[in-house]
């Protein structure tokens, strides 16, 4: 597919006939792009369906997709479902699409508006203030910041919505940013995720899922970024056989690709190609990598202030690792 030549903008367009191997359900905003631009044309691997993360899960359920692409919470609500790729969503720093607004100083909150579109976002808005010593009267309510704010101190507002929020003369916190200056970790917002029981071709379908990023021309410039800023300590490992100039070289043949996703973004949005292009070259990744230990940290605080039911933990991976490791002598 070349994807410097786009033929048919299909996004927030499902198609009737049944032509790829695999649905997926995602979100239908700008930080998804680059992970299901690649199957805006027809094809015969994936096809997408947009939803808002709160309504995701059902379209799982139901078994009308195979995989969504859903708020990180879902796993570890629930221990029927399972990764199926090593992409998502994640930050470190800000995220400027996922903000808390108040009319008053943070300690002050005594009531919060949550977006009802939005699950982990919600919950880490909860954390934030409960770390603070604040715990407000909370109520979930449509996404309308002028309405959420005339009835309440506070509002979470999440999404493209979040990005083009006025926080003129309010408090205005980045939960992204939040969340880093408190625990020095990554933020995972998103993960694409399946049934353990459903019968699939999981390892194509987790391939797709990859080189669908891949080809959004935003893996070489994020990790051309890493290497000299870098975020997650095993960007400079992973890439360490490529040479800055070898990077240089991809993110150029690369912009065509990027420049595609940010202009589909922008069409569907009301962002601008340049917002996009800034906001996914600087706010967000999409590689895993050292990602599991602020999801771990998430569930952690999540159990600390009850802030919602979490399934048991999976088997302790590392212990097994140590002992699979000491049956032979080192």
């Amino acid at each position: 597919m070349d994807f410097s030549v786009p033929r048919i903008h299909l996004w927030y367009v499902r198609r009737t006939e049944d032509m790829a191997q695999f649905r997926v359900g995602c979100v239908p905003y700008v930080n998804a792009r680059p992970l299901v631009a690649a199957f805006d044309q027809p094809n015969d691997f994936v096809e997408v369906i947009y939803e808002v993360p709160s309504k995701l899960p059902a379209l799982l359920d139901s078994g009308e997709v195979d995989a969504i692409l859903v708020s990180s919470i879902e796993l570890l609500r629930r221990n029927d479902l399972l990764m199926v790729a090593d992409v998502g969503i994640m930050s470190y720093g800000p995220v400027k699409s996922v903000r808390l607004l108040s009319k008053v100083p943070l300690t002050e909150i005594k009531s919060l508006a949550l977006d009802q579109s939005s699950m982990t976002s919600n919950i880490l808005a909860q954390i934030i203030l409960a770390e603070n010593g604040v715990f407000p009267i909370c109520d979930t309510v449509p996404p309308d910041q002028s309405n959420m704010l005339d009835s309440h101190d506070a509002c979470v507002i999440i999404g493209d919505n979040g990005f083009k929020a006025d926080g003129t003369g309010l408090v205005d916190i980045d939960l992204g940013e939040a969340w880093t200056d408190m625990t020095g970790l990554p933020f995972v917002w998103a993960l694409w995720l399946g049934k353990k029981d459903h019968r699939l071709d999981a390892q194509k379908l987790s391939v797709s899922l990859y080189l669908a990023f891949e080809a959004s021309g935003f893996n070489s410039i994020h990790s051309s970024l890493d290497l000299e800023r870098p975020i997650l300590s095993r960007v400079k490992r992973l890439r360490k056989e490529l040479t800055h100039e070898t990077l240089r070289k991809e993110v150029k043949s690369d912009e065509p690709r990027r420049k595609y996703v940010c202009e589909t973004a922008a069409k569907n949005s009301g962002w601008t190609p340049e917002e996009a292009m800034e906001y996914l070259t600087n706010n967000v990744r999409y590689k895993f990598l050292d990602s599991r230990k602020g999801l771990g940290t998430f569930k952690k605080l999540i159990e600390k202030h009850s802030l919602g039911k979490i399934c048991p933990a999976e088997p302790n991976y590392l212990e097994m690792r140590k002992e699979i490791y000491g049956l032979i002598p080192s």
